[in-house]
């Protein structure tokens, strides 16, 4: 892809902010425009893009919602619930004699605590050294939920993993905004090209012969990691060419052989940019250390 390419995947990763059930009716993919203007410059979003994201931010809702959403209204403040994954009941609880259906709740200033942290440089500053447009894409698909973790620091109130999970359809619960933005990213360069999305299936097997040569535990382990290592020198050829957006399974987030593989892209990129080569090196090797052992 072409770095115009990687400039529109920013965009359209952005199109819906970090903090967007935070700031519903407050123009949040405005937000997400600034952010992304900051990042890649003030004339970078192009005539077309826009219309582009829109189209690609339609197909993706619809992959990640249930049609019957259209006419639905729900206050998240109020109405959302956790129930039980055996019996169905509502995890509510009582509070002044009232049921309240709501376990997340926000007050006024850690909402505008998000929205400082979000809007604010903390969020993309570490990445404004990032020339290159490739790079500086997968460093933010990466670490974008970390970085305003990063920037929450330690004292106060912190949102932590809830970044993580902040959904983007709040009738909807069932995925993040940063998982829906992601899908709109991937889509957003297939349209901008006028061509159709397909989807593309590869496995490696039978893996049962590895279990039955298996003598060991150890066993076990390397045949399982071999079998892990051969997917992914076939998964990082689309991730080089098109990014990590486009692998849906197995998602690549806080995946240590993609870590690893990001790693080696900022020492390659970082030989050629000795200016601000040691900070970005040193900070992604912070993030990887802290980060790269969590599971999804």
């Amino acid at each position: 892809m072409s770095a115009n390419d990687w400039v529109l995947k920013t965009f359209a990763i952005l199109h819906d902010s970090p903090h967007k059930p935070l700031v519903l009716g407050q123009d949040h993919a405005g937000i997400g425009r600034e952010i992304a203007s900051r990042l890649c410059g003030r004339d970078a979003l192009k005539d077309d893009w826009e219309e582009v994201i829109r189209q690609a931010d339609h197909v993706a809702a619809g992959a990640d919602r249930a049609e019957f959403l259209r006419d639905l209204e729900v206050n998240p403040r109020t109405e959302l619930t956790l129930v039980h994954p055996l019996d169905g009941t509502p995890l509510a609880q009582y509070r002044d004699g009232h049921l309240e259906f709501a376990e997340v709740r926000l007050t006024p200033d850690e909402i505008d605590q998000a929205r400082h942290l979000v809007e604010g440089p903390d969020f993309v500053g570490p990445l404004a050294g990032v020339q290159d447009p490739r790079l500086r894409y997968l460093l933010l698909w990466r670490f974008g939920t970390d970085l305003l973790r990063r920037a929450e620091g330690q004292g106060g109130t912190r949102f932590g993993s809830l970044w993580d999970v902040l959904p983007a359809d709040t009738r909807m619960p069932t995925h993040s905004v940063f998982l829906h933005n992601s899908l709109v990213a991937c889509l957003a360069p297939i349209l901008a090209r006028g061509a159709e999305p397909a989807l593309f299936r590869f496995a490696i097997g039978p893996v049962q012969p590895f279990i039955e040569a298996a003598r060991s535990l150890a066993d076990l382990w390397a045949g399982s990691y071999l079998l892990s290592c051969a997917i992914f020198e076939a998964i990082k050829v689309v991730v080089a060419e098109h990014g990590p957006d486009s692998v849906l399974y197995p998602y690549l987030g806080w995946q240590p052989l993609f870590d690893v593989w990001l790693a080696q892209e900022v020492r390659s990129w970082s030989r050629n940019m000795a200016r601000t080569a040691s900070s970005i090196r040193t900070w992604v090797g912070n993030l990887c250390s802290t980060c790269g052992s969590r599971k999804r």
